[in-house]
């Protein structure tokens, strides 16, 4: 288990292990570790900077809360139509 702590010019990320040790990571060498991910993980990732991202913006979160409430299939999207929209953002 780790903490991580970011440093507000985006650049580095600080990460505390469970032991209290420090390292530093840049942006790059994070990115190349989270694409080594296992399926699972990288979900759990995901999932973790989606709740990052609600907790700054509460009109982000209820939007995604709208949508997952959302019971009507003529409202839902495919995976690959998501994934196509995410490609076009």
């Amino acid at each position: 288990m780790f903490v991580v702590t970011l440093w507000f010019d985006l650049k580095w990320l600080k990460i505390w292990d469970f032991r209290g040790i420090c390292s530093m990571m840049t942006i790059e060498e994070i990115q190349s570790e989270i694409g080594h991910l296992s399926d699972e993980h990288l979900s759990k990732v995901i999932a973790y900077a989606v709740h990052l991202k609600n907790l700054r913006d509460p009109e982000s979160a209820a939007i995604l809360k709208e949508r997952l409430d959302d019971k009507d299939p003529e409202h839902w999207l495919t995976i690959e139509e998501f994934e196509a929209r995410l490609e076009d953002s």
